[in-house]
């Protein structure tokens, strides 16, 4: 079976600590200048060997998702770039904050470089014809929006 089967196999929890070991595995494998044994809880290797390493140091950059505050955390602790879809600003907010703490506690600062946050964005000729557009234009409502919101 492969990895990727077996890790949609799995439970959440363990898919979880499947997915954390993956990132540390390849953050190790981009990193490593010498070929290396891996022997995780979900892999083993007996030797890992990247030719030739990534020109970007450390390692080329990760996008984690953090649409959760234990995922932010993560790729904080990880020194990963933090990915956010589609929440309201105010949750988002959550996440990007604890992503910050864990990247503070991991001796690094992420600037707004390392964060991506998409969101549905709607423009018109006026204010409201914007508010107006989402459930005429997708048919659903959209997480987070608001047809009665005010400009800020």
């Amino acid at each position: 079976m492969s990895a990727l089967r077996a890790a949609t196999l799995a439970d959440s929890w363990e898919s979880r600590e499947r997915f954390e070991e993956a990132v540390q595995l390849v953050i190790r494998t981009f990193t490593e200048p010498e070929p290396f044994g891996w022997e995780g809880r979900y892999f083993r290797f007996r030797n890992i060997a990247l030719f030739p390493l990534p020109a970007q140091r450390p390692h080329p950059r990760i996008l984690l998702s953090g649409n959760s505050a234990s995922s932010a955390r993560f790729a904080g602790r990880m020194r990963c770039d933090l990915g956010i879809s589609f929440m309201p600003p105010a949750q988002a907010a959550a996440c990007v904050a604890a992503y910050r703490e864990a990247a503070a506690e991991s001796g690094w600062e992420p600037t707004a470089d390392n964060i991506l946050y998409r969101q549905f964005c709607y423009v018109a000729e006026t204010g409201e014809q914007a508010r107006r557009m989402p459930p005429s234009r997708t048919g659903r409502t959209v997480p987070g929006f608001s047809s009665r919101a005010t400009p800020s």
